[in-house]
């Protein structure tokens, strides 16, 4: 039975491990997003691309820039509450966790599959806007 306790206290060790080193991987790549979205949206470059895709009918992409911003924010938040359950282990903690981080990786991949393929589309229209403006 001590051998069973062991395996059992090396396996939540390195569950442990790894849900404290994701933490520190979201909560890099969280502060790596919302670094370059503020980059993104100060950059002439976007801001043109942005304003003329909305004259052609195109959602903001500059709306779509502040969104990804709150749920970076959203994930930097939830980094310390990964770091917290895997050093409490308690079950509504872990739910939460679980939860909260299975809705923001879904919200994550639909903007970002739906920010793709509105840059897709959008870029030939952007294209014939800027040679309509510049004739």
């Amino acid at each position: 039975e001590d051998r069973v306790y062991y395996m059992q206290l090396a396996q939540d060790k390195w569950a442990r491990i790894l849900l404290c080193a994701s933490a520190v991987v979201l909560a890099v790549a969280a502060l790596w997003v919302i670094v370059h979205c503020f980059v993104v949206n100060i950059s002439s470059d976007f801001n043109t691309f942005s304003e003329l895709a909305w004259e052609c009918w195109f959602p903001s992409f500059k709306a779509i820039m502040i969104v990804l911003l709150m749920l970076a924010v959203v994930a930097l938040i939830v980094a310390p509450l990964a770091v917290l359950a895997g050093l409490k282990e308690t079950k509504p903690l872990l739910r939460a966790l679980n939860l909260s981080a299975g809705i923001l990786a879904l919200i994550f991949l639909v903007l970002t599959a739906f920010a793709w393929s509105y840059v897709l589309q959008a870029r030939p229209a952007v294209v014939r806007a800027a040679k309509l403006f510049c004739l």
